[in-house]
């Protein structure tokens, strides 16, 4: 079942990449037609109702390094579109500029490095729906790669998988950024975000949302990736080695079964920085899995899962260490195989959550590891005032009155404290 879909957490803004070159070729809708114009000529080189047609069109003409402005407008298409040569996409608005792939199968975009090198290349300030397809696709086969490229200020919904990188043995799809993206509805077993085998590679700023069972909402293979400031209600796994997750948070993840993890982290040396799991569901959970040897794990936290943290290793040698993590249970215990260190774990710095009925002067456990500096409580019944009248090393005394000043209901409660 799908869950609903949910508006982005983040406030909405205009296109943060202003472009101001010269494209070679404009994409523009005069009433049911679609016409591309050769900005240099000034010519028309082709009209149709279907986007795909003129595209392809323009992409003959092109040479490398030719830019393609699409401006507003929704353009509709069934086949995809295939780029073989360097040029850069760019429309007008991620929210304005839309590509609607009908087509049952393949991708909305492929770009095929299969034979050739493609590089330096630029995608921006459009929106793609991939009617449950792959939004993106990257395709690369020895002796060529696709490096230096950028995806950015993208809007991508209903996909299989949103931006999959595919490289081949040889790990020729690298040093490319794909940042500032959007992503919403990804089916069953799906990725938001995927790299097959892809080396160097940077994601930041990426939001998906909907991400539904049995689907990631990002998953790299390849080693030395750099993955920042990633929002998401899908799973995370890396395989690679020496990779940097820092600031990515997983929230009301929801697994179609038990025994599963959130975070699971496969190759050696990799680090997590500042690293989140909220409000998780199911049974047998693990917040953060760690395989193999030499992880790091800081400021991190975890709520809602069975173990926070669980470290294996097929000899019993997996080493590690964190520290300043909390939530979910106690840490120290919960290494599972191997062998790793921990400093000031377990120290629950932060929590939340729903009481039952609370009275005028009643109490309410935070659960934190010591006396909090702060806390915010929400009550759940219209016109009455809320406030915390004293903190505890163990409880939380609030006050709830009525507009006359009298005692209020008591109700449920909704509360967030910590102790940092």
């Amino acid at each position: 079942m799908r869950r609903p879909n949910r508006r982005p957490n983040y406030t909405e803004m205009e296109d943060i990449t202003n472009w101001e070159g010269i494209p070679a070729y404009v994409i523009h809708i005069d009433g049911t037609n679609i016409i591309a114009v050769d900005e240099n000529t000034g010519k028309e080189i082709s009209r149709s109702t279907d986007f795909h047609t003129v595209f392809t069109a323009v992409h003959t003409a092109a040479t490398a390094g030719d830019s393609i402005f699409i401006k507003r407008g929704t353009y509709a298409y069934s086949t995809q579109l295939e780029i073989t040569k360097v040029i850069n996409i760019i429309g007008e608005s991620k929210y304005y500029t839309y590509l609607d792939y009908g087509g049952g199968a393949n991708a909305a975009i492929h770009i095929d490095a299969t034979t050739g090198h493609l590089h330096n290349m630029r995608f921006a300030n459009f929106r793609i729906d991939a009617n449950d397809q792959i939004g993106i696709h990257v395709e690369t086969a020895d002796p060529y790669a696709f490096a230096h490229s950028l995806f950015e200020n993208l809007y991508i919904t209903h996909v299989l998988d949103g931006i999959y990188l595919e490289s081949d043995t040889l790990g020729n799809c690298y040093r490319n950024t794909i940042r500032d993206i959007f992503l919403n509805d990804v089916i069953t077993g799906g990725h938001a975000f995927y790299d097959k085998g892809s080396p160097f590679n940077t994601w930041s700023n990426l939001e998906a949302t909907d991400v539904h069972a049995d689907g990631w909402g990002l998953y790299i293979t390849g080693s030395n990736n750099h993955a920042i400031n990633i929002s998401t209600d899908g799973r995370i796994r890396t395989d690679g080695q020496n990779m940097l997750l820092e600031n990515i948070t997983v929230e009301a993840f929801i697994p179609s079964g038990g025994g599963d993890y959130v975070f699971r982290i496969a190759g050696a040396n990799s680090t997590l920085i500042s690293c989140a799991i909220i409000e998780s569901t199911g049974g047998n959970l693990y917040g953060f899995m760690f395989y193999n040897d030499y992880h790091t794990c800081i400021n991190c936290r975890c709520y809602g899962t069975d173990l926070p943290i669980y470290a294996f290793h097929p000899s019993n040698t997996s080493i590690g260490v964190a520290i300043n993590c909390y939530g979910g249970g106690n840490w120290n215990d919960a290494f599972g195989d191997g062998t790793w260190r921990y400093f000031n774990c377990g120290v629950v710095q932060e929590n939340r959550g729903v009481t039952g009925a609370v009275a005028d002067g009643g109490t309410f456990a935070h659960g934190l590891g010591g006396t909090p500096i702060w806390c915010v409580v929400t009550g759940s019944v219209a016109q009455e005032h809320i406030y915390v009248s004293a903190l505890g090393a163990a409880n939380v005394t609030v006050g709830i009155k009525a507009d006359g000043g009298g005692a209020g209901t008591a109700q449920v409660l909704y509360w967030i404290a910590g102790i940092d």
